[in-house]
């Protein structure tokens, strides 16, 4: 049977059918405008193309480099164990969405809304969270290491829930390394607005 001939659901990574399937899925979604995106996804999502269900298996369509900015996916779970490396998502409302366990190293979030979104164990290392609202976000597990968070809005309490800041950014501006030394020495555990 050829790669081409093989259902995307029976196709391996690596299948030709899984890499068009990409490229037709980031092509539709670039022309989508941002509020439209939410439909498409919410395909995929329901036709359990784009989880990493169980979570060692890669998705049916990777979202890398996926152009979400603007998409409002408020009180949504459309992005959970999605794989979203190096996706843009600036300025996108996430308030309340379930991003447990999805996979988002090197992704821009610039300004994007997370208020109360669950990121439980997900993956940012190296994101952009510049100016992120991140206030009441569940932060347990996540892995922020080389993380940019300047001028987040997160606590303190949120940042310890973290799996690791290791190399990160910190709100004030200062390298986790250098942020964790000055908070011990002043013993300070109050919030970190990003202004200070």
């Amino acid at each position: 049977m050829n790669d081409k001939d093989r259902p995307l659901r029976q196709a391996k990574a690596g299948d030709e059918v899984r890499a068009l399937a990409r490229v037709r899925t980031l092509a539709v979604l670039a022309m989508l405008s941002p509020a439209r995106k939410p439909r498409a996804l919410e395909f995929l999502f329901e036709m359990g193309l784009i989880q990493t269900i169980p979570p060692d298996r890669e998705p049916i369509i990777s979202l890398r480099f996926a152009i979400l900015r603007e998409v409002p996916l408020a009180n949504r779970h459309l992005l959970k164990s999605a794989d979203l490396d190096r996706a843009t998502l600036d300025r996108a409302d996430l308030t309340n969405a379930n991003l447990s366990n999805t996979n988002l190293p090197k992704a821009r979030l610039i300004g994007t809304n997370l208020t109360a979104a669950n990121l439980t164990n997900a993956n940012l290392t190296q994101a952009r969270l510049i100016g992120t609202d991140l206030s009441r976000a569940d932060l347990s597990g996540a892995d922020l290491s080389g993380a940019d968070l300047y001028r987040a809005k997160v606590t303190k309490e949120q940042l310890d829930q973290a799996e690791s800041l290791e190399g990160a950014t910190m709100p004030n501006g200062q390298k986790y390394e250098d942020w964790l030394k000055d908070r011990e020495v002043s013993g300070e555990d109050g919030e970190n607005g990003g202004s200070s």
